[in-house]
């Protein structure tokens, strides 16, 4: 009873998760919900050539 009680407990509790990170995978906006995109990178302005 104890093994079908931890069987049934991680599927319920797992189940939503899956489903949605199953489409997350399928679907663009899902995805960037549940794992937002890295802010840009600022990049540096090249800088004037000053020979010495």
């Amino acid at each position: 009873m104890l093994s079908v009680i931890c069987i049934v407990g991680a599927i319920l509790v797992f189940y939503q998760p899956y489903a949605l990170y199953f489409l997350g995978g399928r679907i663009s906006a899902v995805g960037d919900l549940l794992e937002p995109p890295p802010p840009p990178f600022p990049e540096a302005a090249p800088q004037p050539f000053s020979p010495i």
